[in-house]
């Protein structure tokens, strides 16, 4: 496996928006995606066959901050999606996005959506890290908050994600935990 970079990936290809998509979860600093090489390619030959814009070769996606891995497969109509080897049967989807499911997630940006492959239910997983108010000099009261991507943060908590079903409806998400309820 050959270690592919996302942070310059070209433009209107499946890496640019894998990127996108991974990045309103982690920095893209802390997510690994992994690209099957050419077997007896040599290292130059190998990275620039792994790195194919359309995401054939794509094998693992990993962050490791998280503890989430991803698998890439095809789907049934030829797509690559990313399977989740931490919780069966789950994908990360844009397909359930209707307006009723973006005004869901409206406030939660940093979120990815999952969907069940069998069923179709879908979930929303979201990161647990710190929200905080910044300091604006200009206007001290603010309601702002930002999301503090430290490592000191995950290192206190017990479980670096939550995951929340959302109903059949699409209108409200249902935790699981105390934990998760009081996150959200």
């Amino acid at each position: 496996l050959v270690l592919v970079d996302l942070l310059h990936a070209p433009p209107e290809s499946f890496l640019f928006s894998l990127a996108s998509v991974l990045a309103r979860v982690e920095q893209l600093a802390h997510v690994l995606a992994w690209a099957r090489a050419p077997a007896g390619a040599a290292d130059d030959e190998a990275v620039a066959a792994a790195c194919k814009p359309d995401g054939s070769s794509l094998a693992l996606v990993q962050c490791p901050r998280l503890k989430l891995s991803f698998e890439a497969r095809r789907g049934p109509s030829g797509d690559v999606r990313l399977y989740s080897l931490d919780h069966a049967d789950i994908f990360v989807t844009n397909g359930g996005r209707f307006a009723s499911t973006a005004r869901l997630l409206e406030g939660i940006p940093h979120s990815l959506l999952l969907e069940h492959a069998s069923n179709g239910e879908l979930q929303v997983m979201v990161p647990a890290f710190l929200p905080v108010r910044p300091l604006i000099a200009t206007y001290p009261f603010s309601t702002e908050l930002v999301l503090d991507r430290g490592e000191k943060w995950l290192e206190e908590i017990d479980n670096p994600y939550y995951v929340y079903k959302i109903h059949v409806s699409l209108s409200f998400l249902s935790a699981s935990t105390l934990a998760s309820a009081l996150y959200l």
